[in-house]
């Protein structure tokens, strides 16, 4: 196994302090544990990987403030580095070798982790991403691990939760179509939903691939329209879902949209140019959307000023500070500052002493790098200021 010059920190919970097994130890001053943060800064998804680093850096500077992870009598603090992979994936291999020295490589974006999964392994690296597509951690990589759900453990309560929503709500509902994100992403939830929408009695009338760096999206929504679905299915982020329900309605769409990523509320209303969609979306939120929950409502509050205001509306900002604090909790349980499998494997009774956390995960399954966590349906109200939620999924 390679050396790394890296360290590890004391991580403070909501819920009190993170104690690691050794007693006090000494501050010390050995070199910090490397992050690596891969995540788009500019394009269009900007506001996106803008509010995950923010959630890493929170995490960062809480760890550090607080003096370090305890590591075996020793303290060490985080260094969390960022590259701009502008949701690219040619862009997500140059930051990923440029970052390759890092303990852990974190990432909000499946188009980032496909590419990385080719070599963090052999550079002996922990990869976790938000990716929720089940290639991610079905293929034997033993050092992967999620920060959300894998699509084929939600999306069949998903489909049915729309069904029940359309049925509460009087809405002709049977007919959907689907714009698929141009990643690894888009195919596994157009594979996963059209199985359980069929399965249900509805029909899929058409899919279109588009991609995060396209504006103008004219040709893939008049080949959807064609089909007269009553609803269209989206498959990517606040920023990008915005434009395609806004340019929907342009060309004359009037029905549902279904958000499979992005949430409702002011986190998708903020990117919204056209009012009529706000009162037509429904999406998957996580558990850190309801500040009744007290570890999130106390989180809320914690991270309440404008700097933090969008990325927690969009939900972001959370996943990159749970992910950052569930990580540094791993290592000081695992007891060392080199050997990534151990630190790997953990992740499961770190997360047991985590409990309850803001993104309502609940379980981890070290073979596999999956997680259990509950998540929503919601529809975004009239005022674009909150949403209800329709019920919840595990």
């Amino acid at each position: 196994m390679k050396k790394r010059a890296i360290g590890y920190g004391l991580v403070l919970s909501l819920l009190g302090s993170l104690t690691a097994c050794g007693g006090g130890g000494s501050a010390g001053n050995d070199e910090p544990i490397k992050i690596g943060i891969i995540t788009p800064l500019t394009g269009n998804a900007a506001a996106y990987g803008s509010g995950f680093w923010l959630g890493v850096q929170a995490a960062e500077n809480e760890i550090n403030k607080s003096g370090g992870i305890l590591v075996n009598g020793k303290r060490h603090k985080v260094q969390a580095t960022v590259c701009d992979d502008q949701f690219v994936p040619s862009k997500s291999v140059s930051c990923g070798q440029k970052l390759s020295e890092s303990l852990m490589i974190y990432t909000p974006a499946t188009q980032s982790s496909f590419p990385l999964m080719g070599f963090n392994q052999k550079d002996d690296f922990i990869l976790m991403s938000t990716s929720q597509t089940p290639a991610f951690t079905s293929q034997g990589n033993k050092l992967v691990v999620r920060s959300t759900y894998n699509l084929e453990r939600q999306i069949p309560d998903l489909a049915r939760l729309v069904g029940e929503y359309a049925k509460k709500e009087k809405l002709t509902l049977k007919s959907v179509a689907i714009m698929e994100v141009g990643s690894d992403f888009g195919p596994a939830f157009t594979e996963a939903f059209s199985k359980a929408w069929k399965a249900g009695g509805g029909t899929i009338t058409g899919t279109a691939s588009y991609d995060t760096v396209t504006t103008d999206l004219t040709s893939q929504l008049t080949s959807l329209l064609r089909g007269n679905p009553d609803a269209i299915a989206i498959t990517t982020v606040c920023q990008s879902a915005a434009l395609v329900m806004d340019q929907a309605r342009h060309l004359g769409f009037k029905g549902t949209f279904i958000n499979a990523v992005c949430a409702g509320g002011t986190g998708m209303t903020k990117y919204m140019g056209n009012s009529e969609i706000i009162g037509s979306n429904i999406a998957t939120v996580k558990t850190n959307a309801f500040d009744s929950i007290p570890v999130v409502g106390a989180f809320h509050k914690k991270y309440s000023d404008e700097k933090y205001k969008s990325a927690i509306e969009q939900q972001i900002f959370e996943f990159g500070y749970f992910g950052v604090e569930w990580f540094a909790k791993a290592v000081s349980t695992a007891g060392t500052t080199t050997d990534s499998a151990k630190v790997h494997a953990a992740l499961e009774p770190a997360l047991q002493t985590l409990q309850p956390n803001i993104l309502g995960i609940t379980k981890y399954f070290p073979e596999t790098g999956d997680i259990e966590m509950t998540t929503y349906l919601a529809q975004t109200k009239p005022d674009g200021q909150s949403f209800d939620p329709l019920g919840g999924q595990k």
